[in-house]
């Protein structure tokens, strides 16, 4: 159980709890390509603000496949680690709507 709440938390930490605004992301993509020393409305400018955009893209898919990895481990530790094998002893009359009366599942 305890290791399930601990992948459970690494998959929310992988996820960022802040989210950045589209409008947020510009800012501060100018701001960095402002502070590189191109100059608006250049090529080298254009050239920079695309590639943070492409930067911050490829971040988004590795965390979003970070997460997706992080729930699948999760799931795969949730599964048995042996064989489960089920009997089921007692009486039961088949009334054509279900089976109905007594009976044991013993699994082991």
């Amino acid at each position: 159980m305890i290791r399930i709440i601990g992948i459970a938390a690494v998959a929310l930490a992988l996820c960022g709890c802040s989210t950045t605004t589209p409008a947020e992301r510009l800012a501060s993509n100018q701001a960095s390509c402002q502070g590189y020393g191109f100059k608006p409305n250049t090529d080298a400018y254009s050239t920079c603000m695309m590639q943070m955009d492409l930067e911050a893209k490829s971040d988004d898919q590795r965390r979003r496949a970070a997460i997706a990895d992080a729930l699948s481990n999760m799931g795969q530790s949730m599964q048995p680690s042996r064989r489960v094998t089920c009997n089921t002893f007692g009486s039961a009359r088949n009334t054509g709507y279900g089976a109905f009366g007594n009976s044991t599942t013993t699994c082991y």
